[in-house]
């Protein structure tokens, strides 16, 4: 299986949470991609949310899919809390193909600042 990734750009807001100060730059720890996947029926809307580890953070994401000829519409694909401790990526995202496939959310994990 070959997966593309199709990612959005960083989340302006990461800054703010992994305590990066506007003098300079801190280091980000604990780099950790999470996967989540779902199978979506043709003419179907699949939702699924990569849902980060408690303790870190989603600085971006985006999603995935099998083949580069994948035929989605994607409605929705963005970041933001998913829990009160918890930060993730979600997508939505119908398939517009005759076939079942699968779609994949994707977040980029760090650490959380202090």
């Amino acid at each position: 299986m070959r997966l593309i990734r199709r990612m959005a750009t960083v989340c302006t807001a990461a800054a703010a949470v992994l305590g990066v100060a506007a003098s300079g730059v801190h280091a980000v720890t604990g780099f950790e991609p999470v996967l989540t996947s779902v199978e979506v029926e043709p003419g179907a809307v699949g939702e699924v949310v990569a849902v980060c580890p408690v303790g870190k953070t989603a600085t971006g994401g985006g999603f995935v899919t099998e083949e580069e000829d994948d035929s989605w519409e994607v409605l929705t694909s963005g970041g933001g809390f998913v829990s009160t401790n918890q930060t993730g990526w979600g997508v939505a995202a119908r398939n517009t193909g005759t076939e079942p496939q699968t779609l994949h959310a994707e977040a980029i994990c760090v650490d959380s600042g202090s």
